[in-house]
């Protein structure tokens, strides 16, 4: 998963425009271990679990768990939801509806790197939906940023087509922006992760000029996402209940082939 991953972002930058900014300097990482679990007191269960490898989130109404490094948390609900109303407050036109979010420790909230999770409800999508969500990617992203371009904090956006990795059966989809105010690109890379339910998107932003610095972190939070048993995707050609419909069409179509048949043979007697 990961090599697929960093393949993708190597191939879209290779063609890209080269990004012309200056190292920030960011200030040094430190990873802090508390081997203790933390629950919001929101009634939802929320946990996360430190391990030897980062902590364990569990986000309960989604039924799904992912692994993040001990130095990222959780953003609080109450500043999600400010968040939320200020997206759509300005951005009137924006559906996603964000359930989630998570950042690097140490940081202002939403100060990059940062993630935010979406559901999409629905039936638990077919292969052709599939295909079709990570084919109409760029089209998607043209129309859900339009209030940006129009308020002209943002720039030229580049995007590759969304790819859908099989064998993690999740859509990895990648495009970077031009913000006007500092005059640099800023990344997004966002795992949709097909399940019972419909789609769940995890959406990463960061500066382009510490993909490097990332990259990494990301591809190991897309990489552990896994559902609760009976949540989780099956791959389907169709929906039972379309299939059962076609059934019935095409029943349908081939007695009226045969009433046809027997009026036209009955007249010819």
């Amino acid at each position: 998963m990961k090599k697929f991953i960093f393949k993708l972002v190597v191939i879209y930058i290779f063609f890209s425009v080269a990004v012309n900014a200056a190292e920030t300097g960011d200030a040094a990482i430190s990873a802090v271990t508390t081997g203790t679990i933390h629950q919001s007191n929101n009634p939802i269960i929320q946990q996360s679990v430190s391990t030897n490898t980062g902590k364990v989130f569990y986000f309960e109404p989604g039924h799904f768990k992912f692994t993040m490094p001990d130095y990222w948390e959780k953003i609080p609900d109450k500043e999600l939801e400010v968040y939320k109303n200020l997206l759509k407050k300005t951005y009137p036109n924006r559906t996603e509806n964000y359930v989630l979010a998570f950042q690097r420790k140490d940081i202002d909230y939403f100060k990059m790197p940062y993630a935010l999770v979406d559901i999409r409800q629905g039936k638990m999508p077919t292969i052709q939906e599939i295909e079709f969500e990570a084919r109409n990617f760029a089209k998607k992203l043209r129309r859900s940023y339009s209030d940006l371009y129009r308020s002209n904090l943002f720039g030229e956006i580049e995007a590759m087509e969304g790819v859908y990795d099989p064998e993690k059966e999740v859509i990895i989809e990648y495009y970077r922006m031009f913000r006007a105010k500092d005059k640099k690109y800023i990344c997004s890379m966002t795992a949709v992760f097909p399940c019972r339910y419909g789609f769940v998107n995890f959406h990463f932003f960061y500066k382009a000029e510490n993909e490097s610095k990332y990259i990494g972190v990301i591809e190991g939070i897309i990489d552990s996402v896994t559902f609760d048993k009976g949540y989780e995707y099956i791959k389907t050609k169709s929906h039972p209940e379309e299939s059962y419909k076609t059934v019935i069409y095409i029943i349908v179509v081939v007695l009226g082939i045969i009433w046809v048949a027997m009026r036209f043979y009955g007249r010819k007697k």
